[in-house]
């Protein structure tokens, strides 16, 4: 992009990040289409999206903005077998940058997600990590 003097002129990219706590939870996904209404993030960053690797794209389709595309990484059950609910994470990109790559690393103390996307003038490798807390175990 050019100004009027021929400058480039480079405009910053807006990453936010969210523990959403179920992003099917129909008030979670209405507060988080306010955050992007309001903020117009480049990509958000999410934990805890609590979404399985069985859920439906009908099940998606009120979870994400029109201008968005969801790219999830469900906890995978069998690394984490002592938190089976919840977790998981995902990225919401806006629909101007190409993705070029995605990965799921598997650590058992933790989940991790990555993507890589194109910009204008550069590319950005993000990595979106959520630490997996213990459950405490308190005698009846």
């Amino acid at each position: 992009m050019w100004s009027r003097g021929q400058v480039p002129v480079t405009r910053r990219a807006a990453i936010c990040t969210l523990n959403i706590r179920s992003i099917l939870h129909s008030v979670h996904s209405a507060a988080l289409s306010d955050l992007i209404d309001s903020h117009h993030p480049d990509l958000f960053c999410l934990t805890e999206t609590w979404i399985k690797h069985d859920t439906t794209p009908a099940e998606l389709i009120n979870c994400t903005s029109l201008s968005y595309s969801l790219l999830s990484f469900p906890r995978n059950s069998s690394a984490n077998r002592h938190h089976l609910t919840g977790g998981g994470t995902a990225f919401l990109i806006r629909e101007l940058f190409a993705q070029l790559s995605r990965s799921t690393p598997q650590f058992s103390s933790f989940e991790a997600s990555s993507v890589t996307l194109k910009l204008p003038q550069a590319k950005i490798s993000v990595f979106n990590i959520y630490h997996l807390l213990p459950r405490l175990h308190i005698p009846s």
